[in-house]
């Protein structure tokens, strides 16, 4: 059955969705069905693979960090996410402000869900677990203005810039009442205008969508465009930029992908089932997708919570696994077209088998120590 869904998404693939993107990096992978299993083979040694790699220590002097959630980048500096407030570094790493903080007053919020910036890329995006975006200049941090989105009884999990009157937000699952119910239409996209009326919904629920707490349904990438990439098994991944939505390709999981509703099977409440959803030997969430000219990367997660990253052109490519047990899994934040962002953040650690942290060990030399913040991994690869 995952087989016809996905040769019938590759016919349909570039049929308009809301509108069709172009002002975006073109690659490989476009208007295709990714067998992500059929079309990579799995190494433990990335040497031959990775073309560059530079290591940003963020500094530790002024702010420290936990594990950011999610990095946006901009011409100078980049922007981080963590622990619900927005933080502003320079290139190098050094911190230059926060944007808005906790509280009640004027400019404050309760806690951010996601970021993004707008098309001009001179102003932060933050939508709030409140449901408002929030928006303040990048340059300076200075609070600008506050939308309050017009939904009731739902959260919204990621937000994205659109056309100079629109924005786009995400919403995972229908409110508690109706999260078991795939009989009742709800929409996961919400257009909404600049005074946050929702003014058009894509994308039907046709499964239970995990919202996960440490890890962004979205990825900014380059050209101040954004990935989508939300199904708890095989499905597509969308793109946002100034034009619009449009879906890039269909990540096929392959034979061992997690069956189709497998939260409802027991319960009538599908977060009931998340502990089986992530300990059972199957793949899942495909999500952090970056798109480069030659190939598209993306990881799953697989039993025990265990996390498998790919790159593939879609014809051929690699994966590798990253062990929990191991420490934290490397995870990636950002992409510009050209290199994907990690936050490394394994203190005291001086070996690995995991391929990636393996190579900043004995190639890079890199090693946190308790008083450090989270690195940033700046890597370009090759296939």
């Amino acid at each position: 059955m995952r087989r016809v869904f996905a040769f019938i998404s590759a016919i349909f693939l570039f049929l308009p969705i809301g509108f069709i993107s172009c002002d975006r990096v073109k690659s490989s992978v476009d208007g295709r069905v990714v067998s992500l299993m059929d079309a990579t083979t799995e190494v433990n040694d990335l040497g031959s693979h990775i073309r560059d790699i530079e290591v940003v220590h963020l500094a530790a002097d002024s702010v420290l960090l936990g594990i950011p959630k999610k990095m946006l980048k901009y011409p100078g500096g980049f922007i981080l996410m963590f622990g619900g407030e927005a933080f502003g570094f320079d290139d190098n790493g050094q911190f230059l402000h926060k944007y808005g903080r906790i509280g009640r007053g004027p400019g404050e919020y309760m806690g951010l869900t996601d970021i993004c910036l707008d098309n001009s890329e001179k102003s932060l995006l933050c939508l709030t677990t409140q449901n408002e975006i929030m928006q303040y200049s990048i340059a300076g941090g200075d609070f600008e203005r506050k939308i309050d989105i017009d939904i009731d009884g739902i959260t919204a999990d990621a937000v994205f810039p659109m056309d100079g009157n629109h924005l786009a937000i995400y919403v995972a699952n229908p409110s508690s009442n109706d999260i078991g119910n795939l009989s009742k239409d709800f929409y996961c996209v919400k257009v909404i205008d600049k005074k946050g009326k929702v003014r058009e919904e894509m994308n039907l629920r046709t499964d239970f969508n995990v919202s996960m707490a440490f890890l962004s349904p979205s990825m900014q990438n380059g050209k101040n465009t954004y990935t989508l990439s939300y199904s708890i098994s095989s499905g597509p991944c969308y793109l946002f930029d100034s034009e619009g939505m449009s879906e890039i390709c269909f990540l096929d999981l392959g034979q061992d992908a997690l069956p189709d509703r497998f939260a409802f099977t027991d319960y009538d409440n599908p977060w009931r089932s998340i502990g089986d959803v992530f300990d059972k030997p199957y793949y899942k969430c495909p999500s952090n997708v970056g798109v480069f000219e030659d190939f598209i990367y993306c990881s799953l997660f697989y039993e025990h919570s265990s996390v498998w990253n790919f790159i593939t052109d879609g014809d051929k490519g690699i994966r590798w696994l990253s062990v929990p047990e191991q420490g934290q899994p490397i995870w990636p934040i950002a992409a510009d077209g050209q290199y994907l962002y990690y936050v490394y953040s394994d203190y005291e650690r001086t070996e690995s088998s995991d391929p990636l942290k393996k190579y900043l060990i004995y190639n890079k030399g890199l090693v946190l120590h308790s008083a450090d913040n989270p690195a940033i991994l700046k890597v370009r690869f090759m296939l």
